[in-house]
């Protein structure tokens, strides 16, 4: 073994004996240090090597952050993540020698808490509902947990879950979402539960944020067609939506006068029938 380590000594010289010298146990690895390796949304990371030497005794030192963006010439590197994903780090020295990080970099999406909600009862007798946690993507990678809580005080950890009302009325719903960097939102709902639609039949949109909405509660989140016509019978407003709400505008765009309208509002995948035409007092 001596005698194989002298011929070494005597064969080599400069970069090369230190690289000899770093596989035989001479120098310690370098390795990938961050500050933090998840956060969520935007998150900048602080990179450096341990065990470095100095920087002018490597011929090239290259980061690569897993995310298509590099840069060259550092052994202390910051970088901020933009998106969210899992990303791997890896650096590159004398143009050959790869360093790879121990742990990838977890950058989450703080979460948007929504949901919709159906009624899928076929009779008269219950108020059974769906509710399924809408308009966020999850991350893939990244774990997401739902934490429901409803009127009775019992709970769901489900994305889609059923729970019956007791009665018609309307009641609070909450939702959480929460991923494993502790990326969180919420958000409490009134859940209107009824067999027809609630329908007012006046509103006045002046702009003092009263009652300046025509908006109809309905039992769930299917689609609606809702058409307003004026006294003279002419259609001045149609929509077609899981939400009936009308600000006094025309489909133009132009605000209505005051007056008395008339409405249809219908529905073809509602459990039980919802059509309902009547007339609603616009004031201004």
């Amino acid at each position: 073994m001596v005698k194989a380590f002298q011929f070494i000594l005597n064969k080599t010289s400069g970069f090369a004996l230190m690289m000899v010298l770093t596989c035989m146990g001479g120098f310690a690895q370098e390795r990938i240090v961050a500050d933090q390796d998840r956060g969520c949304d935007t998150l900048t990371v602080s990179f450096s090597l341990d065990n470095a030497r100095p920087l002018a005794d490597y011929s090239g030192v290259v980061w690569n952050f897993g995310d298509g963006n590099s840069v060259s010439g550092t052994l202390n590197p910051q970088h901020t993540y933009l998106s969210p994903g899992i990303f791997d780090v890896r650096c590159i020295l004398d143009g050959a020698r790869i360093i790879n990080a121990d742990a990838p970099v977890v950058v989450g999406a703080t979460p948007y808490a929504d949901f919709a909600f159906r009624d899928t009862s076929q009779d008269d007798t219950e108020f059974r509902y769906v509710f399924e946690a809408k308009y966020f993507n999850p991350v893939p990678g990244i774990g997401l947990s739902y934490f429901w809580e409803f009127p009775d005080g019992s709970t769901r950890t489900d994305s889609l879950t059923i729970y019956s009302f007791p009665a018609a009325d309307t009641y609070q719903v909450f939702l959480r979402l929460e991923d494993e960097n502790g990326c969180s939102d919420s958000i409490t709902r009134m859940v209107p539960v009824f067999r027809e639609l609630l329908v007012p039949n006046v509103f006045t949109p002046n702009g003092d944020h009263l009652n300046d909405y025509f908006e109809v509660d309905t039992p769930g989140d299917f689609i609606y067609t809702c058409r307003i016509f004026a006294r003279n019978g002419l259609q001045v407003y149609y929509s077609r939506s899981p939400r009936i709400i009308w600000d006094g505008r025309n489909t133009s765009g132009n605000k209505l006068p005051a007056g008395v309208y008339y409405y249809i509002i219908e529905s073809e995948d509602t459990p039980v029938e919802t059509a309902q035409a009547g007339f609603i007092h616009l004031f201004r």
